[in-house]
C-alpha cells in the first residue's frame, strides 16, 4: 500500500477524517433533535431518525450550507463499480436522491417524498476511489413541493479541482404524519444565481407540461 515520505497512509488519515465529521455530524443532528423535541410536539421527531438512517447509512460527511443549500462528500467505494469499471449509473442516482432528500428535510422540517426526477445528464464517468461531493439545493418551492437542483463532482483523493459528473432536477413534496401533503416555507431567492435558478425552474415547469401532454397516451 503507497504510504508517503514519513511513512503515513494518507487514505488511513482521509477515512479517520470521515470517521470524526461522521460522528461530529451526527452529535449535531442529536442535539437538533434534542431542542425541536423540547420546543415542537413529538411528531416532530419521527423525521429527524428517517433523515439520519438515510443520510448517513453510506458514510456520508453533511456539510450544511445555508438552509436551502447542502453538500455531501463521501469516496466511492469498489461496491459502487459497473462492469466498464466505474461507478455504476444507478448509485449516482441513488446519491442524487439521497441529497436531494437531506436538502428538502432540512428545508421543510419534514419528512419529504420524491415525486419527480429529471433531466439527468452524466457528464463525465466517477472513478472508484474518488472523493465525490453532491451538492443540493431549493431553487423553487411551491405550496407543498420543493424543486431542488443537485450537481455531483468527483476528482482524486489529493487533488484540488473537481469535474462535474452529473446534473438534474429533482422535486420533493412534504407530507405530515399521515402521508398528506403538507405546507412549507416559501423560497425567496436573493442572490443573482438564486434568482437565475429561480427563473430555470420555472422554465422547466413549462417544459414538463408539454412532456407531460405527449406521454399521456403511453402511460397507462
Amino acid at each position: 500500500m503507497d504510504t508517503d515520505k514519513h511513512g503515513s497512509n494518507p487514505y488511513l488519515y482521509l477515512s479517520f477524517l470521515s470517521v470524526v465529521n461522521i460522528l461530529w455530524c451526527q452529535l449535531e443532528l442529536t442535539l437538533k433533535l434534542y431542542i425541536s423535541q423540547m420546543v415542537t410536539s413529538d411528531s416532530t421527531i419521527i423525521p429527524y431518525f428517517k433523515y439520519l438512517s438515510k443520510t448517513f447509512k453510506s458514510s456520508h460527511i453533511l456539510m450544511p450550507r445555508t438552509k436551502n443549500h447542502i453538500e455531501l462528500q463521501f469516496l466511492s467505494e469498489p461496491s459502487d463499480v459497473n462492469y466498464g469499471g466505474k461507478v455504476h449509473g444507478g448509485m449516482m442516482m441513488k446519491w442524487i436522491d439521497q441529497a436531494a432528500f437531506a436538502c428538502a428535510l432540512q428545508w421543510s422540517q419534514s419528512y419529504c417524498v420524491t415525486v419527480y426526477v429529471g433531466g439527468i445528464r452524466f457528464f463525465h464517468p466517477v472513478h472508484i476511489g474518488h472523493l465525490v461531493k453532491m451538492e443540493a439545493r431549493i431553487i423553487y418551492t411551491g405550496k407543498t413541493s420543493m424543486h431542488i437542483a443537485v450537481d455531483a463532482f468527483s476528482k482524486p483523493v489529493g487533488q484540488t479541482d473537481f469535474v462535474k459528473n452529473t446534473h438534474c432536477i429533482i422535486v420533493f413534496v412534504a407530507v405530515d404524519d399521515e402521508g398528506q401533503p403538507k405546507v412549507i416555507p416559501a423560497f425567496k431567492p436573493k442572490t443573482e444565481k438564486e434568482i437565475a435558478m429561480h427563473g430555470y425552474a420555472i422554465k422547466l415547469m413549462e417544459l414538463r407540461k408539454s412532456i407531460d401532454k405527449e406521454m399521456e397516451p403511453y402511460i397507462v
